[in-house]
């Protein structure tokens, strides 16, 4: 009974594990998700990081004129970092009314790359190339 258990016990950290592994994602996958989407795609890598700390980054411009942007990291840890340190959603609400084009900036974190969209459809794009992976 006692083997058993113990080797539920294995199965079970075996499962749990592998339900929150994180698959890597490349720029250039990220790339060619969006242009298959119809998106026009602008990416860069720098061969210094930039005062943000970033390394490099893509644009992915809508058909309509809108953009989702990823900027790339070394590590989560800076990406993390920039989120925090830049990340204001209610200020950055009050200028875009100001400014006269109301929108809700979202930015998610995932690994080493700050996802930055004003369009929920525009990160389903995303979010697909994650369930294909």
């Amino acid at each position: 009974m006692r083997r058993y258990f113990v080797l539920f016990l294995i199965v079970l950290l075996l499962f749990s594990s592998c339900s929150s592994y994180r698959e890597d994602v490349t720029p250039e996958e990220i790339v060619a998700a969006y242009e298959a989407a119809g998106y026009s795609v602008w990416f860069r890598y720098y061969d210094e990081k930039l005062e943000n700390g970033e390394i490099g980054y893509i644009q992915a411009n809508h058909p309509d004129g809108d953009y989702i942007y990823f900027s790339i990291f070394e590590t989560e840890e800076e990406a993390k970092a920039c989120k925090e340190e830049f990340y204001h959603p209610v200020a950055m609400g009050l200028f875009s009314v100001v400014f006269g084009d109301p929108s809700w900036q979202r930015w998610e974190v995932y690994e080493n790359i700050v996802i930055q969209y004003d369009e929920p459809e525009f990160y389903d794009v995303f979010l697909d190339l994650l369930k294909e992976k």
